[in-house]
């Protein structure tokens, strides 16, 4: 089976796992990405650790755990209470006191390391919980949002893959990623306004302008958080940040452009 029958299968796959999850409950979609979180800082922090450089895994993995709890306990225990949610600054401090009882001759790089993997990875997937509450916060959840999120990024990532393998030949940006063209790019650009259109069309929830500047938010930030990704291997020496999605690589490669985007998406929903 060549890489692209296997790109194409576990893509497949794997969406529909996703929308299986949105469709049945947010706690069943937040329960995936807890654990889709935990894999992916697990990747980064395999990628990371050297001889000197070790960030702190279980105490970070049990953090995790607590902030995704904090965020949907709130929201369906005692949503009147936000206040709790304060917890999640205390625990993010709390590398600063366990590198204390740690030897290790960086410890601050320690520090940093855990620090970016929860500011990099976990944040941007809790913020994908929030889209099912953005629009209609006091009429019950909706999850037309979500869908035209993963819908356009995964048909843009599609258009510029299919693109770029056909006629890509300007380097996007060479120093770092050398295979992304152009063509590709502005490929998934025409493909991302498609799928705001129908995204529009199918779930409704935003205007049809609002769809397509949403759209060019995921396909610009998007793209540079692909680039981001591909900027952190190559300064590591790597190719993928792991194996666990036959054609894709990790699941930072899957979920690179998600990352930057989640924050700005989610800015765009709180303004508009």
């Amino acid at each position: 089976m060549n890489n692209f029958s296997k790109r194409t299968i576990t893509g497949f796959s794997f969406i529909g796992i996703v929308i299986a999850s949105v469709v049945i409950h947010p706690l069943v979609f937040a329960g995936l990405f807890l654990i889709v979180a935990l894999l992916s800082l697990r990747e980064f922090f395999n990628l990371v650790t050297t001889d000197q450089i070790k960030p702190l895994l279980i105490p970070t993995y049990f953090s995790v755990i607590f902030i995704y709890v904090s965020f949907w306990g709130w929201k369906y225990l005692f949503p009147e209470h936000p206040k709790y949610l304060s917890l999640n600054i205390i625990v993010l401090f709390l590398p600063f006191i366990i590198q204390l009882y740690r030897k290790s001759e960086k410890p601050f790089h320690n520090i940093a390391y855990t620090l970016l993997g929860v500011f990099y990875i976990v944040f941007p997937f809790i913020l994908l919980g929030s889209f099912y509450f953005i629009i209609y916060p006091t009429e019950g959840i909706s999850y037309g949002v979500l869908f035209g999120f993963f819908g356009i990024i995964w048909i843009s990532d599609t258009g510029a893959y299919l693109v770029g393998s056909l006629i890509g030949k300007h380097r996007l940006f060479k120093r770092i990623s050398p295979k992304k063209s152009w063509e590709g790019s502005i490929g998934g650009g025409i493909f991302a306004i498609g799928g705001a259109v129908l995204s529009w069309y199918l779930f409704g929830a935003l205007l049809v302008w609002q769809w397509v500047i949403l759209a060019i938010i995921i396909l610009i930030v998007g793209t540079l958080g692909d680039l981001v990704e591909s900027l952190l291997k190559r300064s590591l020496g790597v190719k993928d940040s792991g194996s666990i999605l036959p054609g894709h690589g990790g699941l930072l490669d899957r979920f690179d452009n998600v990352f930057l985007s989640a924050p700005f998406v989610f800015v765009y929903l709180m303004i508009i």
